[in-house]
């Protein structure tokens, strides 16, 4: 899936999460310490992510109730919009 364009919002949350996490894998609870957003907030901004190509999103290996969500690099973010 092509990524699209960020707004500054979305970019500056997901460059804290880059700088945090790069292309390893993470979890809610991780990204909402490290972005200091309530619940709801979070889960929007990680849906319009993964909505416009910037982040995978995939069922935990040991607890089926949690997702574990991975950025997609900002190169191959890049190339994709411009393509």
């Amino acid at each position: 899936m092509p990524a699209k364009p960020l707004s500054s919002y979305q970019m500056k949350k997901y460059a804290a999460l880059w700088n945090k996490y790069g292309g390893k894998p993470f979890e809610f609870d991780q990204a909402q310490h490290l972005l200091n957003l309530n619940e709801n907030n979070l889960l929007v901004l990680l849906h319009r992510l993964k909505q416009k190509g910037w982040l995978t999103t995939k069922q935990h290996p040991k607890n089926t109730r949690k997702t574990v969500y991975s950025l997609l690099s900002p190169n191959d973010a890049v190339k994709a919009i411009v393509k």
